[in-house]
């Protein structure tokens, strides 16, 4: 038996009741208020120095607390002052999409009047490999620095490069992504939207249906596994690069783009009537504009000729035209930004979130394990209001 490893479970548990205790301690008190001596705190749980000293150092790391010589321990002032930081992607916030606003501004909003506020700063998009990219690069050297000295309470990463995250990890800093592999990151349910998409389609009497812009192999393969659940036939269509005239660099703006000319293909004057499905399950809300505005121009009636399941952000106008026409599978914003805010207060205390929150079954070599919160969809008919999630 390995009693090494046994007294090292004991000793970090002990250590975690200390740390508990300080957080409590810290959470219901002012700034500046003293705290238990560390004699003191090993009378209360009857451990060894070195157990109250982990527990301490790892308190003040966090900005949580201070140690003043002679003095005594202390919460920390700078703890409740010292702001958030929101990092996105500079491609992300300028795209069309309104859902990048929308996030921003709900995290906002659950700062302001907060004596920690949030500083929003946006990263370069560098296309380069990872190795070749430093995170100089990507934020400049100030803010680099600021990251790698603690000058921050947290970091929220959106659409974040490697070198970014792997700069937040080294720091210790309590993080929350969306749209990258941060420790802590939200994933939207596009399985889920798969299934509840091929049902609603299928509800409808669509028979042959397409699958846009699945967010990775697996949502093509939950599509296909509930398509053959429902009897129905996949028609696979690609998805159409605009005209020279009409393509971006930047890719959030090439997403309308694509799902225009990707209408056109498939339901234009020179796509084959046999290979045109009755329903079309899209995975992308900006992809969706662009799709609608081709049968649209086509002069195809959403509902009626063509059946269409989307993702739809519920804070977004996007898809507003259509809402009676086509399925919703709509995921809140807001909602996002709230999970973020509790897994982000959470880890300021050094504390673990808990709801909604699991661990991931993948990992990477160099940067897991991960925690997941999955957020589900809602879903609405054409006409009618009623949630069949």
């Amino acid at each position: 038996m390995d009693t090494g490893a046994s007294d090292r479970s004991k000793s970090t548990s002990k250590s975690e009741r200390v740390f508990d205790h300080l957080v409590r301690l810290i959470e219901n008190s002012e700034p500046n208020t003293r705290l238990p001596s560390v004699r003191g705190l090993m009378t209360r749980f009857g451990v060894s120095q070195a157990t109250v000293t982990a527990a301490i150092s790892r308190l003040e790391r966090q900005g949580a607390l201070d140690r003043r010589q002679g003095s005594g321990i202390y919460s920390s002032s700078a703890a409740r002052t010292r702001p958030t930081l929101l990092l996105i992607d500079s491609d992300a916030a300028l795209s069309p999409s309104p859902f990048w606003t929308v996030l921003v501004n709900a995290l906002r909003d659950l700062y302001a009047g907060t004596e920690s506020p949030l500083q929003v700063h946006f990263t370069q998009s560098i296309e380069k490999e990872r190795s070749s990219v430093s995170v100089q690069d990507l934020l400049g050297t100030s803010l680099a620095e600021a990251i790698a000295s603690r000058k921050f309470s947290g970091v929220y990463s959106v659409c974040q490069n490697d070198a970014v995250l792997d700069a937040i990890r080294d720091a210790d800093l309590p993080s929350v992504g969306f749209g990258c592999a941060a420790k802590y990151h939200i994933h939207m349910a596009y399985l889920e939207a798969c299934q509840l998409g091929v049902n609603a389609l299928a509800r409808l009497g669509c028979r042959t249906v397409s699958l846009y812009r699945p967010s990775h192999t697996t949502s093509r393969e939950v599509f296909l596994a509930t398509m053959r659940a429902q009897g129905l036939t996949e028609i696979a269509l690609p998805n159409a690069d605009p005209p020279p005239l009409f393509q971006h660099r930047s890719p959030y703006s090439r997403t309308t783009e694509q799902g225009y000319w990707s209408a056109v293909a498939a339901y234009g004057p020179d796509s084959n009537k046999v290979d045109r499905p009755d329903g079309v399950i899209i995975l992308e809300d900006m992809f969706a504009l662009g799709f609608l505005m081709g049968l649209q121009a086509m002069g195809l009636q959403v509902g009626r000729d063509v059946k269409v399941a989307s993702h739809v952000n519920v804070e977004s106008p996007i898809l507003l035209a259509w809402q009676r026409q086509i399925v919703s599978l709509k995921f809140s914003v807001v909602n996002i930004a709230s999970v973020m805010h509790v897994a982000m207060e959470a880890l300021r205390l050094g504390t673990e979130p808990t709801d909604a929150w699991e661990k991931a079954t993948w990992n990477l070599a160099d940067r897991g394990p991960f925690r997941v919160a999955m957020l589900f969809p809602t879903v609405t008919l054409p006409n009618e209001a009623v949630d069949f999630s």
